[in-house]
Parts: structure tokens; sequence; C-alpha cells
């Protein structure tokens, strides 16, 4: 969350190309948070292979681009911060006057810290993580409503995580992040669902992404088994917003396991959680 903007700035409508439009289906706007790298990236390039129009978002304007590029130029770049209200504001105001709809929402923005909670700083840290994992998806689904409340098949993907139904040694904040968006998703879904918006929440273990390299974890057989691919992740979001009703899957599907364990044996469960901090603090010392 380093980079700094003074406005949303957005790239003209690019033109839709016609080799990846299926002429029999009925083009949809899409708008995807944290389009320019990992996740949101893969999202957007599965979306627009499908012939949906992309809008990007994020708050880099160099890499949204490349993402266009990678979407076959199949979208519209906006930079967005979404922990700041102001930018989303922009952001739907924009896609209200472009686009004049939205028809799928992939919530996907979010920072990961491993700050120790400890002191005046960790509060700061939390108050980050919080204003872009939770403040950030509350607020494109809040201003966003409007549009999608017109399309007649309105979906709202949300991009929560493992750590967000199973507590996470040495992410304190990021767990209570994306707890809070698990939570904010489970009790959306039913009151959206009699508007006709499908509302899912995606939750996926850890993926090697730029700026989590995750390199112990991948460092062994087990630990590539509670790893989520990229793409793997992208083509789960996808298929979520063409379902007619909400969904909260969970990739790996081992995490069903430990969650069953943390439900029906929480000795073992806490036991679990001790040897997994330790290897999360000695994985912080390396990276460090």
């Amino acid at each position: 969350m380093s980079d700094q903007h003074d406005s949303p700035t957005t790239s003209p409508t690019s033109d839709v190309l016609a080799s990846k439009i299926d002429p029999n289906q009925r083009m949809r706007v899409c708008v995807v948070t944290g389009a320019s790298s990992g996740i949101g990236r893969a999202t957007a390039i599965k979306l627009a292979e499908r012939g949906d129009h992309v809008v990007l978002v994020a708050r880099r304007a160099d890499e949204l681009e490349r993402t266009r590029e990678l979407c076959a130029g199949h979208g519209r770049v906006m930079v967005c911060d979404v922990s700041r209200p102001a930018d989303i504001r922009a952001l739907a105001a924009s896609i209200a006057a472009v686009e004049g709809r939205c028809d799928v929402l992939v919530a996907n923005a979010g920072v990961g810290s491993r700050a120790a909670f400890d002191g005046p700083s960790a509060l700061a840290d939390l108050d980050r993580i919080i204003d872009c994992n939770l403040r950030g998806v509350a607020g494109c689904i809040a201003e966003l409503m409007p549009l999608l409340s017109k399309s007649s098949r309105a979906s709202i993907v949300t991009v929560s995580s493992v750590a967000g139904i199973l507590g996470t040694p040495y992410a304190p904040a990021y767990s209570a992040s994306k707890f809070a968006v698990t939570g904010l998703s489970e009790s959306l879904a039913p009151t959206l669902a009699e508007r006709g918006i499908v509302l899912s929440c995606v939750q996926p273990g850890p993926v090697k992404t730029e700026g989590w390299p995750h390199e112990n974890l991948l460092a062994s057989r087990f630990g590539r088994l509670l790893a989520a691919d990229v793409d793997d992740v992208a083509q789960l979001i996808v298929r979520c917003t063409l379902r007619s009703k909400p969904s909260f899957p969970v990739i790996p599907r081992l995490y069903h396991v430990a969650h069953l364990v943390k439900v029906l044996c929480p000795p073992l469960w806490r036991a679990g959680q001790r040897k997994v901090g330790r290897k999360a603090a000695e994985s912080a010392k390396v990276n460090a």
C-alpha cells in the first residue's frame, strides 16, 4: 500500500476484441478490485477470456495497464485505493457514467501483515488492514449496490481467506480482517438473495503472490497441499459469478478437515495452532 495518488484516474474505454466474444453471450460488466497482481489479475484475465468487459481496479496504474494487456485490451483501468471512501465513490460514479451498469463485483483487494500485536503500532497496523480488507470490501458493495440492483443477473464475490475461518498465528490483524469479511458475507448473502443478487465468498489457503512468496510453506510436500494455486482460485471465483445461489467454497478442501477438528476437538486444534505458530515465527525470521 505504498504508492500514492491525488485522485482516482481512468483510461478510455477499450474496444472489445471480437475474437474473445461469444456472439450468443451477453457481455457482463465486471468490476475486479486488486486487479494489478495475483488473484485479482488472474480473475480479470479469465473473465475477459469469457467475453466479459472488466473494470480493472487497484492503486498501481502501470500494473493495471499490464493486466489490461494480458486481457487483450478487454477492459478499462481505474486507479483507486479502496481504503479511501472518496476513491470508492469516484469509482462508482465513473462506472455509472462510462459503463452504465455493473453485473459482477469481485471484491478482492487486500493487504497482509505479520506485524507483532504489541504497543501502539499494533493498533495502527490493525487500522490499516481493516481499512483495506474490510472497509474496502464493504465500501465497494455499498457504493455499487445501486448499479448491481439494476442488473438482471448480479453477483458479488468477496475474497476472504482460510485465515477468516481458522485463526492464523502471527497474523492477528490480517486474520481478524478476514473473519470480518467472512462474517459480512454470511450476513449479507441471504438478504441480497431476496433482491436477486447472488453473493459468494471464496476462502483460499495461502497463495503465492507478490509480497507473500510462502517459501517455507511451499518447500515441503505437506505445505504444498495447504497452498492454493492462483489460477485455481481465479477459476473458482469465475464459477461463483455464474452461480444462481450463494456459495462459500474453501480451497484447498483440506481446510474443511481442519475446521472440523477446530469444532469437534478444540485441544487438538490448539496444539496444531501452536505448531503452526512456531513455524510461522521461524518463517518470519528467515524473511526478515
